[in-house]
């Protein structure tokens, strides 16, 4: 297209009604559609009611009370049967009417939906091929003549003067609204100081730990937006005035929209200079570092009044519908405003400068780490060269561009601070659990402690008192970082997106490509597989115009038309796959991966640790969440593609089938992982036996579980063998288990004695329970012992192998104390007197005493 073309495009762009509005008024009419067959039906039911005129009459002479009722009623029937007949004629000629109505309003409703439609196809008609159009003459440069008559129009005291009297005028009409829009001012304006202490009492409570709370980081926020918004309110509402009235001067009128423009660019940087105040949220509640705080106040201080006197200027004079204006103080003012954003950017993007020197030391292997030579030159550039794209004349061009960077930018600022509100929340969490675990250390700590006073031990210290504010804190996990890294990814691929689309227009080239049912550049429009699509033989290819769009250019009816007069007769089917569909699909099913492996974890440390639930059940939660987010992410995604539960249910039967009878194991371990996870008979930390092995479960997993054992290896059972075979799990409902010792005296023992010490070695132990209390048991005489069973109960089987050794050891110390033998079995030998070793016995008598066991008796006969 050529400058001209371009700038009629532009300007027909312009005059476009606004697709907010259309849609609203869209609304608006089915809701009016609604009430008026809702009204057409209820009297098609009134008029129904009618029907029979007798009965009509009837009613209406029942409503007179019958003490005024004459004792000649015939002349009342008549007038009754008048009325009912006149109502008759009402109510036929009110539903024509609102029949009429009705239709009027489908008419005007679809005529709506073709105009909404319409325009829309013509905005993007449009933005598709004015963007890259010299709004400007190429070789139009920096004239003294155009700057005077530039700042002639803006100065111009006759303007102004009458420019002061419309909004006089306009104010004593419309009093009300400047009443309301001022009060509001002030209203925003007078609780400046209060919320300013208070953010300061916020930044101070955070610092302590007994009165740190998220809900303190909640409320920062607010009155951070709340204090960010007098001065651009102030600007937005002085430019509402400048442009309110109607027979206002054209310098005002711009003035005013560039003033509402600066405001909307400015409240951005306010607000992030908020966030940078002393004890606010960036100081206080994110913790970021002082060096980085204090270079981003101190470059802000100066940027937001030239940015936004940039943007006032700019959008004012793009408003004047001259092209003098901006090709002359408007390319200046816009070019000083990218000068002042490249050094912005150039000072705080730095890699080794004060803001984010920390972050790429702690990131080092981070993807923004190892292409910052890319991102840093080309962020303090790009503005450089849309000023360079402005002075060739692409003026219109490089506002756009320079508009989608500040946008980027913002998004980039909007997703640090609430990054910074979410580890502000992991934060919270992870201390609180820290606290938590120390509290529960010191004071099994005081536990044992006691118990060593109680037994007769030398006293310890007391345990120092427990400083809240100096617990170290377990790191950020890093299934933690990777949730938000992937989150905070999937939000600047999307946002960037939606930001650079309508700059970028080859981006919508991607929803042309059509990969399904066959590679092929389409228009976008999809129809049904039973339609077909001939060439318009009497169709004028050569028209000015396509029926029903806006007022084509001559030479733009033939592309937006050329699918109904140069199409072939084809078949297309109503379900086709883009490139464009493909793409999100693809972020769609790696956003899935991000959350499958993490959200769960996060859920866990946030929400699950708070409820009153063990670490099995909170284990259940996370695995059930995993499969749901795993069935959502690939619905989800293939609905994208346009692969409904229509087009592939009969591909889910063949699955069915195929799991039922080929891959019976498989499809078994499945469900029976899923019962482990509903019905809990196994659950994460359990003590299980099963197929002769015995171990702590570790994992429960889609098709198998892992069992560590005692030699901490790990076994992978197929999930089917808990639910088919015999399993003792030792910690399913009560993890209290008892343990059994053995004792053996010998038959000169007190037993009162025995009994007693046992009492006593149950008791002093610090982890055998008390509740069942131990029980000392006189089991049997044996052959050569009394035998006796110590039992306590212990409160875990963790504790089985060291609780049994301690009582082994204490047992035998105490009965050696204490004289008691532990005895063993004695036999007796007998030797029988045999002829021909009579010779032998004095010598082999010595030998036999000699090696004989203690205890053991030798008789020799």
């Amino acid at each position: 297209l050529n400058r001209a073309t371009g700038l009629q495009l532009r300007k027909q762009y312009e005059n476009l009604p606004e697709i907010y509005d259309l849609r609203r008024r869209v609304r608006q009419s089915q809701e009016d559609l609604e009430q008026a067959e809702f009204h057409l039906i209820e009297l098609q039911e009134e008029r129904a009611a009618t029907g029979d005129i007798d009965q009509g009459v009837q009613d209406l002479l029942s409503e007179i009370p019958p003490a005024e009722m004459p004792e000649d009623p015939s002349q009342l029937q008549s007038v009754a049967r008048e009325l009912v007949i006149a109502r008759r004629e009402l109510l036929d000629n009110l539903i024509a009417d609102s029949s009429a109505y009705f239709d009027a309003a489908v008419d005007l409703n679809g005529a709506l939906h073709e105009k909404l439609s319409i325009t829309e196809d013509y905005r993007s008609f449009i933005e598709e091929r004015i963007f890259w159009v010299r709004s400007i003459s190429g070789d139009r440069l920096l004239r003294a003549s155009d700057i005077r008559e530039t700042m002639g129009w803006l100065m111009s005291p006759s303007s102004w003067i009458d420019s002061l009297r419309a909004i006089m005028n306009h104010a004593r009409q419309d009093w009300a609204a400047l009443f309301g829009i001022t009060a509001l001012t002030v209203l925003i304006w007078l609780p400046q100081m209060r919320l300013s202490r208070r953010l300061r009492h916020l930044g101070e409570l955070v610092s302590r730990y007994n009165t740190d709370t998220y809900l303190h980081t909640l409320e920062a926020f607010l009155w951070t937006f709340v204090c960010a918004l007098p001065v651009p309110f102030t600007l937005w509402v002085i430019g509402w005035v400048l442009g309110r009235p109607i027979n206002q001067t054209s310098v005002a009128t711009a003035i005013g929209t560039g003033l509402q423009d600066g405001a909307i660019l400015l409240y951005p940087l306010v607000f992030l200079r908020q966030t940078l105040r002393v004890r606010g949220l960036a100081e206080a509640h994110f913790r970021w570092p002082s060096q980085a705080i204090a270079s981003l106040r101190r470059h802000l201080h100066w940027l937001m009044p030239v940015m936004t006197v940039a943007q006032v200027l700019v959008t004012a004079l793009e408003s004047g519908s001259n092209d003098a204006f901006s090709a002359s103080v408007g390319r200046i003012a816009f070019t000083l405003g990218l000068v002042a954003l490249s050094a912005f950017l150039r000072r705080i993007l730095k890699p080794h400068g004060p803001v984010l020197k920390r972050f790429i030391e702690d990131n080092t292997g981070g993807i923004i780490a190892r292409i910052r030579y890319i991102w840093y030159p080309l962020a303090f550039l790009l503005p450089i060269a849309f000023a360079v794209l402005s002075w060739t004349g692409f003026h219109y061009t490089a506002r756009q561009l320079e508009s989608k960077l500040e946008q980027s930018l913002i998004l980039a600022m909007l997703l640090v601070i609430l990054n910074g509100v979410m580890l502000r929340w992991l934060f919270i969490a992870r201390r609180r659990v820290a606290v938590e675990d120390a509290r529960r250390k010191r004071e099994q700590a005081a536990a044992e402690a006691e118990a060593k006073r109680e037994s007769g031990s030398e006293p310890q210290a007391e345990a120092p008192p427990l400083d809240e504010d100096k617990v170290d804190l377990p790191a950020l996990s890093q299934q933690t970082r990777q949730l938000f890294r992937a989150a905070s990814t999937v939000t600047v691929v999307l946002g960037l997106y939606i930001i650079w689309a309508q700059a970028l227009p080859a981006l919508r080239m991607l929803d042309r490509v059509q990969l399904l049912p066959e590679i092929r550049i389409t228009d976008g429009e999809t129809r049904d597989i039973t339609q077909l699509t001939k060439p318009d033989r009497t169709a004028d290819s050569s028209s000015p115009e396509t029926p029903g769009s806006p007022g084509l250019l001559p030479g733009m009816s033939s592309e937006l038309a050329k699918n109904s007069s140069e199409s072939p007769a084809q078949i297309v089917p109503n379900v086709s796959i883009t490139l464009a569909d493909l793409g999100l699909a693809i972020v769609i099913l790696i956003a899935t991966w991000a959350s499958f492996r993490n959200v769960p974890g996060l859920v866990e440390i946030v929400v699950l640790q708070r409820l009153p639930l063990d670490s099995g059940s909170r284990y259940a939660l996370s695995t059930v969440m995993r499969y749901i987010i795993a069935i959502i992410g690939v619905l989800v995604a293939a609905g994208t593609m346009g692969l409904a539960w229509s087009n592939v249910q009969w591909l889910a039967a063949a699955l069915t089938f195929g799991l039922a009878f080929g891959l019976q194991e498989i499809f078994a371990n499945f469900v029976s992982g899923l019962i482990i996870l509903a019905e809990r008979p196994v659950r994460l930390g359990d003590t299980v036996s099963v197929n002769g092995v015995t171990g702590t479960v570790t994992r429960i997993r889609m098709r198998a579980t892992t069992i560590t054992d005692w030699e901490r290896k790990e076994l992978i059972i197929p999930n089917k063998t808990f639910i088919t075979s015999d399993v003792i799990n030792w910690t399913l409902s009560d993890s209290t288990l008892r343990i059994t010792i053995p004792v053996g005296v010998s038959y000169e023992s007190d037993v009162d004695k025995v009994e007693q010490l046992l009492h006593k070695i149950a008791a002093e132990n610090r982890v055998v329970l008390q509740d069942p209390k131990p029980q000392v048991l006189f089991k049997s005489f044996g052959d050569s012992t009394l035998d006796y069973e110590l039992r306590v109960f212990i409160p875990s089987i963790d504790h089985y192998v060291s609780i049994r050794h301690e009582l082994h050891t204490r047992v035998i110390k105490e009965f050696r104390k204490a004289g008691i033998e532990i005895a063993f079995p004695q036999r007796d030998l007998h030797v029988r007197s045999i002829g021909g070793l009579e010779a032998f016995l004095p010598r082999k008598t010595e030998e036999a005493k000699a090696d004989k066991e203690p205890g053991e008796n030798v008789d020799l006969d």
